[in-house]
């Protein structure tokens, strides 16, 4: 192309990239990405989805695939150094994380960046497998290695998916301690931020659920009918009873984590 007076653009190379990385071919598929690093494209997380993608499997054959994939860019960097750097890592890490194994990647956190700075999105990869796992113990140590030994700030995205670790689970006052520190580092919370903690107050009736909303119209941010509609109904829905009191018989039975009334 380029002997024939074409310019090289990034979407002539990509879908190449694509296409290797989606068959697992990775010694060329390292080879074509420092390809189109060397013309100057490829160098956002976003130029590399694919790679992420194609390591979200099975979490059972997940570390296995991503090791193998790590090998094969150490080996590619030797003659291809340019495919070798840190938003390489952090894609080929979310793809583990989204995989289940954020104990695994965790670990690769810590020893796929030997040579190579960590930086807030590397963290935020393992983060994003906190989520879906709803594993805070990990989510809270990739935190602490941000903060304290990496001596990063964390970014509006982290405190966002911390929160949204914090909400999935039972006791999820965590969630209003890192909204606290989001808010004192002058980040302003988002529309999914604050509808994700509307909706976890609201279903086990927690009054904070008017506060945010309140802040989120404060804020500018669009109350949906659904929303409010959640909001009124959860409150009063039958799955949503009182607590038992005192005076309940232990044979009466009880409620579960959301409140709902149960028998036994």
């Amino acid at each position: 192309m380029r002997g024939a007076g074409y310019p090289l653009s990034e979407y002539h190379m990509e879908p190449v990239f694509d296409a290797l990385v989606g068959g697992r071919r990775w010694a060329a598929a390292f080879r074509a990405l420092a390809a189109m690093r060397d013309a100057g494209f490829a160098t956002t997380p976003a130029s590399l989805r694919s790679l992420t993608r194609a390591l979200t499997v099975d979490h059972q054959q997940a570390e296995r695939l991503a090791d193998a994939a790590h090998a094969e860019l150490l080996s590619a960097a030797r003659t291809a150094p340019r495919a070798l750097d840190t938003t390489t890592l952090n894609a080929m890490l979310a793809g583990l994380s989204l995989s289940g194994c954020v104990e695994a990647a965790a670990d690769r956190l810590r020893r796929w960046y030997a040579v190579l700075p960590r930086d807030v999105d590397s963290h935020a990869a393992v983060l994003r497998g906190c989520v879906a796992r709803k594993n805070m113990t990990v989510a809270e140590q990739c935190l602490a290695l941000c903060i304290d030994g990496d001596r990063l700030v964390p970014t509006k995205s982290v405190y966002e998916l911390m929160i949204d670790v914090a909400l999935r689970q039972f006791n999820y006052e965590d969630a209003f301690v890192y909204l606290d520190a989001m808010k004192v580092h002058g980040f302003a919370p988002g529309w999914r931020t604050y509808s994700s903690i509307v909706r976890r107050c609201a279903a086990v009736r927690d009054p904070r659920a008017s506060i945010a909303l309140a802040e989120m119209r404060s804020a500018g941010l669009a109350v949906t009918p659904a929303l409010a509609d959640f909001v009124k109904t959860a409150g009063r829905s039958a799955r949503h009873t009182p607590a038992p009191t005192p005076e309940h018989s232990p044979d009466d039975g009880g409620e579960d984590a959301l409140g709902v009334r149960f028998k036994l």
